[in-house]
């Protein structure tokens, strides 16, 4: 079923998955709140829960960083892996059936894409072809990930 490349890929990405769910439940170990066996009441510090909040959410920001690396770079989840096959525009004609336009090679064609079928509409010739602006551009969000990530090295 997998080969033994596969294998090693999902047993690294079992343990660094692992290792990233029992960080997560240290921190959620370490903000619980103390146990009081002794008659004098713990004084409440709102710096201190403030701060246990902030190293909790950037320990999830890193945990989602982590987890958005390790599938980019090792479980080969990159939507431009392939530069022989791009799909440049795509449009809804119902609720579940869309017309895409894709590059294969040199060729641009015209596929009908619905639940279960794909059917060839059209192959554009050389004088038909079209050109394609880039898509919108990404939120703020997004862009910033994306920087973060950075470009996929191959070695």
């Amino acid at each position: 079923m997998y080969s033994g490349r596969g294998l090693i890929m999902i047993r690294r990405f079992g343990v660094a998955l692992l290792l990233l769910f029992s960080a997560f439940f240290c921190v959620i170990a370490w903000g619980a709140e103390p146990v009081v066996t002794s008659p004098i009441v713990a004084a409440y510090s709102p710096v201190g829960q403030i701060m246990k909040m902030i190293v909790g959410l950037m320990v999830v920001l890193i945990m989602i960083f982590v987890v958005a690396w390790v599938a980019r770079n090792y479980m080969g989840f990159n939507p431009s892996s392939n530069a022989e096959l791009k799909s440049l525009a795509g449009v809804l004609v119902g609720q579940k059936e869309r017309v895409v336009l894709v590059q294969v090679g040199v060729r641009q064609i015209l596929i009908g894409v619905a639940p279960g079928q794909i059917t060839l509409l059209h192959v554009l010739d050389k004088a038909d072809e079209v050109t394609v602006e880039s898509s919108q551009p990404l939120s703020p969000f997004a862009e910033k990930l994306k920087n973060c990530l950075g470009p996929k090295k191959k070695s």
